[in-house]
């Protein structure tokens, strides 16, 4: 089966997955270059205590980074967190 296809529209369909493939690009990215947060910082940013924030972590609720003696956060894993334990309206 042979099908026509016109090379202005071609053309314009071929620039779109192009835009398309560099937005991408762009997102993954931003994905791996996200905010990481020590642990005072996490727990301004959840608005708890650093020792509540150390007792997530301790029971596993939350995601972190440990290297050697620092732990870390990401951003992503403290929304996260935040979206698991949201409420809906009724």
């Amino acid at each position: 089966m042979l099908i026509a296809v016109d090379e202005t529209k071609l053309n314009a369909l071929t620039a779109a997955v192009d835009r398309l493939a560099e937005e991408v690009k762009a997102l993954r990215l931003k994905e791996t270059t996200q905010e990481v947060l020590t642990h005072n910082e996490a727990a301004r940013y959840l608005k708890v205590a650093p020792r509540t924030l150390h007792e997530y972590k301790r029971r596993e609720q939350i995601a972190f980074i440990q290297v050697g003696q620092k732990v870390l956060y990401t951003r992503r894993d403290l929304d996260t967190f935040l979206e698991e334990y949201r409420v809906p309206a009724r």
